[in-house]
């Protein structure tokens, strides 16, 4: 399914599905034990385009997507 057309000009039903299928394929990062910590040794800046995400942010984020799959029940009820 794809935005055809203006997102603005979706009726709310058919924008809160385009929402969660975005949300659904959106890159899934399973960061869980695939980050080190950083030593004293290696400075905490990040070099060629990697980024550590914390696993707050990762909670943050499905915290997120689960919010507006409830609104979007509630909607529809």
């Amino acid at each position: 399914m794809m935005c055809n057309g203006t997102f603005k000009d979706k009726d709310p039903n058919k924008a809160i599905e385009y929402l969660d299928l975005l949300a659904e394929n959106a890159q899934n990062w399973d960061t869980v034990g695939t980050c080190e910590a950083p030593t004293k040794t290696q400075p905490s800046v990040s070099s060629g385009g990697m980024y550590n995400l914390r696993e707050d942010h990762e909670f943050q984020a499905k915290l997120a997507s689960l919010a507006r799959k409830v609104e979007a029940l509630e909607m529809k009820e």
